[in-house]
């Protein structure tokens, strides 16, 4: 499934599925993690919405709120910063 990725204060580890924050294991769920390694695979690539969907739900028909359900629990789960 490829390499541990680390970025700041947080660790992604494909092959246990598991997401760090602080060394410690984040409350992210499959989908979430589906979606946060989806973004990572190419960091400085453009990701449409339908490549993420594609990504999260391979072969189901889902709609847009459910990606962003994903991306809300992904935010709370790692301490969202707000400027």
């Amino acid at each position: 499934m490829g390499a541990d990725v680390k970025f700041g204060r947080i660790a992604l580890r494909r092959d246990s599925r598991q997401v760090l924050l602080d060394g410690k294991p984040a409350p992210v769920g499959g989908r979430a993690f589906d979606l946060l390694a989806r973004l990572l695979a190419e960091p400085d690539a453009f990701v449409t919405k339908a490549q993420l969907m594609d990504a999260v739900w391979p072969g189901l028909a889902v709609v847009e709120n459910n990606l962003n359900a994903q991306v809300k629990a992904l935010r709370q789960a790692l301490g969202e910063k707000r400027s």
